[in-house]
């Protein structure tokens, strides 16, 4: 008897848990009532600490949403936020890089945004830097938000200008602004180098970016203006990867990129000048080692121009209203409070924001707001990131002294170009049916 009793004890207090765990978890009844919101992006650095606070922020003003944010390396972020969304179990809202939209909106990743906007949006959306506006877009439709904009900067050691006597009237650095004074500041540090300590006037700190806004610089371009084909095999091109080259063969004011590390070598205060994305600053800053700042990029060629980009927010597609409102909220939050996000190391993407005193007083970010206008973004194509590479990988070749830039980008035009005619035919074959 005592047996049968507790057996039916326990079989009660089972299915009154089960019951309760089953109220609990339905999405009508909760015990907060808050909208829940996950929110990814790749910021794990001092970045994402930043986010970190403005979220807290965020839901003291909108005590109604619960926002869980998620932080994954860039390395495998991109990975993860695709699968999750092609599983339909991807995040409320995200962040991307402009050159990732294409690749996520044309599959069918990103959210429309055309519904969302009132009359607060709309005025917000016209305070954007006109540069960003078009990457917002997909398919005649707004399908992303910016948080904010961000640029190569030419980093300089001050105390190393001073030394090499590269300064003005007042004893200040003299900032170079063409090829002709970059090389002469680049000259006169290299001169500082003296038995077991050799001083290089620039460093190729970042290769694939460096070769890319030199190449724009010089008339170079990744595709065609339809956005159809490669066009790696440029007189631009060349001309950009020769002039990296020459820095090293030529002029010997930077160090070969086999044998150094120049984003090392300038925190270590043995490279006078590095381009290096602002988001860098933050590592810098950390070093304390020696007087530094960031200023516009120097015009090596014919065009002015900074490779650019800007983190976007999106929102997934087919949420809920309570959901999407909730999200929209969050994603204008944000767009306000960029001048916070700033500090970390970017710029607001909002005209009003860069106008504003505390921004003009926010240094180096502040330098650089002469780019904005000359920033170069990557073509909105699909194929990008697959022509890219290979036009990486003809740079790398070409710094390293290994092939010439015409033999190498000619290797990359014909693996790129067998790259769209895949895609092409593919796609083709698609439309035809079975």
């Amino acid at each position: 008897m005592r047996k049968g009793f507790g057996f039916k004890v326990w079989g009660s207090i089972s299915l009154l848990l089960a019951a309760l765990f089953w109220i609990w978890s339905s999405p009508d009844f909760r015990a907060s009532k808050k909208i829940p919101i996950n929110f990814w992006t790749g910021f794990t650095g001092p970045d994402g600490e930043q986010m970190v606070g403005l979220i807290r922020e965020f839901h003291r003003l909108n005590p109604d949403v619960e926002v869980s944010l998620q932080r994954i390396d860039w390395g495998v972020y991109y990975n993860k936020l695709f699968v999750a969304g092609l599983g339909k179990r991807g995040p409320e809202v995200f962040v991307l890089h402009a050159g990732m939209l294409p690749r996520f909106a044309s599959a069918g990743l990103m959210g429309e945004m055309d519904e969302l906007l009132d009359t607060q949006s709309r005025a917000a959306l016209d305070d954007l830097v006109p540069v960003i506006r078009p990457k917002l877009q997909w398919e005649g439709h707004q399908v992303a938000w910016p948080l904010d904009v961000h640029m190569m900067g030419l980093y300089c050691n001050l105390d190393l200008f001073r030394q090499a006597g590269w300064v003005d009237s007042s004893g200040n650095p003299r900032v170079p602004r063409n090829r002709e004074e970059f090389l002469a500041a680049a000259a006169a540090i290299r001169r500082l180098s003296r038995p077991g300590k050799e001083i290089w006037g620039f460093g190729i700190a970042d290769p694939n970016l460096t070769a890319l806004t030199s190449c724009y610089q010089h008339g170079g371009r990744l595709f065609s203006p339809d956005l159809l084909n490669p066009s790696l095999l440029s007189s631009g091109n060349i001309a950009g990867l020769d002039f990296l080259r020459q820095l090293v063969a030529t002029y010997r004011v930077a160090p070969p990129p086999e044998s150094n590390d120049a984003w090392v070598g300038y925190r270590q205060g043995s490279i006078g000048m590095v381009w290096a994305g602002i988001w860098m600053l933050a590592e810098v800053r950390g070093d304390r080692s020696f007087p530094f700042d960031v200023f516009p990029l120097p015009q090596w060629g014919a065009e002015p121009a900074s490779f650019g980009s800007t983190h976007l927010m999106a929102l997934a597609p087919g949420l809920k209203d309570s959901s999407r409102e909730a999200a929209w909220r969050l994603v204008q939050f944000l767009s306000s409070h960029s001048l916070e996000w700033a500090k970390v190391g970017q710029l607001p993407a909002r005209r009003s924001l860069l106008e504003s005193p505390e921004f003009r007083n926010l240094r180096p970010q502040a330098n650089l707001v002469t780019e904005i206008p000359h920033l170069v973004f990557n073509p909105g194509t699909p194929l990008l990131w697959e022509v890219q590479d290979e036009f990486y990988r003809a740079g790398e070749k070409v710094m390293r002294g290994t092939e010439s830039a015409s033999t190498a980008l000619e290797i990359a035009q014909n693996q790129a170009q067998k790259v769209v005619d895949r895609d092409r035919a593919r796609h083709s074959q698609a439309k035809a049916g079975p």
